[in-house]
């Protein structure tokens, strides 16, 4: 059973500053895996690309296990993903879905997918 939230509180707002990360690969390593993955397939699909790095980070990625949260432990990503979005956001300079051709009204738009939660 978990404490209620006013006494678990204060560790809930650290959890991320002080979680104790332990196993895994560091950041430049995963960093250095997803650039050796995109040089050696440079045509691969976008979403491929960002399939294969969540596989990395589940796999490979250091983690902090916590016993008291209800959600388990944390993945240490090193914004990984959101980096990969941005590069390939600059990639596209924006233009994607940018009302080509005009949406309709009701419609829906949308923009790049590929950052995701982790």
């Amino acid at each position: 059973m978990f404490a209620p939230f006013d006494e678990n509180r204060s560790c809930l707002e650290r959890q991320y500053l002080d979680a104790p990360y332990e196993s895994g690969r560091s950041g430049e390593e995963l960093a250095a895996a997803l650039a050796q993955h995109r040089a050696d397939y440079p045509d691969e699909p976008r979403i491929l690309t960002k399939a294969w790095l969540f596989h990395l980070l589940c796999t490979q990625a250091r983690i902090a296990p916590e016993p008291g949260d209800p959600f388990v432990g944390k993945l240490e990503h090193h914004n990984l993903p959101q980096i990969l979005r941005r590069e390939w956001m600059q990639e596209e300079g924006g233009r994607e879905f940018r009302n080509e051709p005009p949406i309709p009204a009701g419609a829906w738009g949308a923009q790049l997918d590929c950052a995701s939660h982790v």
